[in-house]
């Protein structure tokens, strides 16, 4: 999924700059698309969940 892909590459690339795992997190909390991508996805798993 793109979405796990974008985290991954993220994480990858911090790690490899040696970022504290800390920074790293807050990154992908304060990341826009990931933010976007997750609402998105909670609303469509909503949807989902009511028409089962």
């Amino acid at each position: 999924m793109y979405r796990d892909r974008l985290k991954e590459e993220i994480t990858v690339i911090s790690q490899k700059l040696q970022i504290p795992e800390k920074k790293i997190n807050s990154t992908l909390n304060e990341n826009t698309e990931l933010t976007n991508l997750q609402r998105v996805l909670d609303q469509l798993i909503k949807q989902r969940d009511k028409s089962n």
